[in-house]
């Protein structure tokens, strides 16, 4: 659960300190068929729309996909994952013009035309009306509706939806199980068997923890090809994982002298594949006065509940020498050596767009998190507020 205190501390902070460091804000437009948020991989967003009387509809996500500048920044939509059209976002005070390069299907009309600038007669324009926090933007599985997620309590979540016929918002709650990011890779069949129990954490060595803190702990309950035993290891692991959580939380409290402060950690995925279990937390902080936005990720053995290290994971999953040679590693983060940095470039092209020196410098020099999820590794940067790419997942295929 975000709390409301940390939640200021966090926007206020972030945006005094960068323009870079977002806060997790949902704006909400004149027309509330169009959604966004601003949040720690950059703005994500989607536009859904129905007509009232015809059988027609128009709906696409996009995430912000480049470097902005004064007057826009580059997206990157998509109806179905691998589908994209690039396009761009124009922004003037409170005003919006979204445009893709392409139509995507059944959009057109009265339904939504996204093909035109601000150069052009008619453009779609928005305009923001209001700012909600929000965790972000999720998918029902069972439904396919498309909501925002406004705040956790336990298992369930305090979700926004807007009807795209009548443009009608109502909320309700919903169990966090049955909804997925659009914005990360789908989970496979294996992901979606596994059970876990999720709680918060309100104590720590005998005494509450403070209105500033909010964590969550993880257990796993049952899954696709894991024994009881590894279970009981996994386990193990993820409950001193939590201890780790909490003792980061107290040196936070700690070292604020007096700026603001707040540590949030909760739940982000579960991910089962062939070899792996990785169990991966959002950790979003505000210590000293500055925030701090990361992934905290922990990767298992699927056989025996061994944790892997990032650098052992590497040598696993790529055999060949010179994708590993010399990699470095601090803790739990890893340095990418240069054909790492290629395949990571090649791969992730239509997120990168054009690569130039300062993008290729920023890849080779970042610090990673990793895991393994749906066949492939995931990379997620370490967080800098002056940064060339996107604080977001970048995929590496394994087979090479």
């Amino acid at each position: 659960m975000f709390l409301q205190d940390f939640r200021k501390i966090l926007a206020l902070t972030a945006l005094l300190v960068s323009s870079t460091a977002y806060a997790k804000v949902l704006y909400v437009f004149d027309n509330p068929r169009l959604i966004a948020v601003n949040k720690t991989e950059g703005l994500t967003g989607y536009y859904g729309a129905e007509h009232r009387v015809a059988h027609f509809s128009c709906s696409f996500f996009f995430y912000e996909s480049g470097q902005s500048n004064d007057v826009s920044f580059p997206i990157t939509s998509f109806t179905k994952r691998g589908e994209r059209v690039p396009g761009r976002v124009f922004s003037k005070g409170k005003g919006w013009i979204v445009q893709t390069d392409e139509q995507h299907d059944g959009c057109g009309g009265a339904v939504g035309d996204f093909r035109k600038g601000p150069d052009d007669d008619h453009p779609a324009r928005f305009a923001s009306v209001e700012y909600i926090p929000a965790l972000g933007i999720r998918r029902v599985v069972d439904t396919g509706a498309v909501v925002v997620a406004l705040k956790t309590r336990g298992l369930r979540t305090y979700v926004r939806y807007v009807h795209p016929a009548t443009g009608r918002v109502t909320t309700s709650w919903i169990e966090t199980g049955k909804l997925e990011n659009p914005f990360s890779s789908q989970p496979d069949a294996l992901s979606r068997q596994v059970k876990y129990t999720v709680h918060p954490v309100t104590r720590f060595n005998g005494r509450r923890l403070g209105k500033n803190v909010s964590i969550e702990s993880v257990q796993l309950v049952s899954g696709p090809g894991l024994s009881s035993t590894s279970i009981q290891a996994i386990n193990a692991k993820l409950r001193d994982v939590v201890k780790g959580f909490r003792i980061y939380a107290a040196e936070c409290q700690q070292g604020a002298q007096g700026h603001p402060w707040g540590y949030e950690s909760k739940l982000g995925k579960v991910v089962i594949s062939k070899r792996y279990v990785s169990v991966v937390f959002e950790r979003d902080t505000v210590c000293g006065g500055t925030p701090d936005f990361e992934r905290d990720a922990f990767v298992f053995a699927k056989a025996s509940g061994k944790f892997i290290s990032p650098t052992r994971l590497l040598k696993e999953v790529f055999p060949r020498e010179e994708f590993r040679a010399g990699i470095s590693s601090y803790k739990d983060l890893i340095h990418v050596n240069d054909n790492l940095a290629e395949a990571l470039i090649s791969d992730n092209a239509d997120v990168l767009g054009d690569c130039d020196g300062t993008c290729d410098y920023d890849i080779r020099n970042k610090s990673y998190r990793i895991w393994m999820e749906d066949g492939q590794i995931v990379l997620f940067p370490e967080f800098s507020q002056a940064s060339y790419i996107n604080q977001q997942e970048y995929f590496i295929k394994v087979a090479r």
